[in-house]
């Protein structure tokens, strides 16, 4: 797909390289004005966006249950070739979650095969 702002691009300056990209330095994306445009490549862009922090990820300073991505509390994950921030505070809570769950789970099935032991046991 060409944009306007690649079209802009290859009309002032020419084609545009391989794997190439055209960047904003005015960071309007509808831009069209050759003196805000810049080459560079896909590395180039990412940086420029976490550097000028477009990201609405990176101005989240807190977790959706309010605990601060900082510090201690702050956990980078790989997520699908994707690096993210996690809370440790959540992901612990989580795991209690999980291990109450499934010690409930446990008894239960304890309970049930006791009635169903007894019941044979009659018979």
């Amino acid at each position: 797909m060409r944009t306007t702002h690649r079209i802009a691009w290859e009309l002032i300056y020419g084609e545009i390289p391989t794997k190439m990209w055209v960047l904003h330095r005015c960071d309007n994306p509808s831009c069209v004005n050759p003196d805000h445009l810049y080459l560079g490549t896909r590395s180039d862009n990412f940086k420029d966006f976490v550097a000028r922090k477009r990201s609405p990820f990176l101005k989240k300073t807190h977790c959706p249950r309010g605990h601060p991505y900082a510090g201690e509390n702050l956990r980078v994950v790989n997520y699908k070739g994707y690096l993210r921030r996690a809370c440790k505070e959540c992901q612990r809570l989580a795991t209690l979650r999980c291990r109450k769950r499934r010690e409930k789970m446990q008894t239960r099935l304890a309970e049930n095969s006791k009635f169903l032991g007894s019941e044979k046991a009659q018979r």
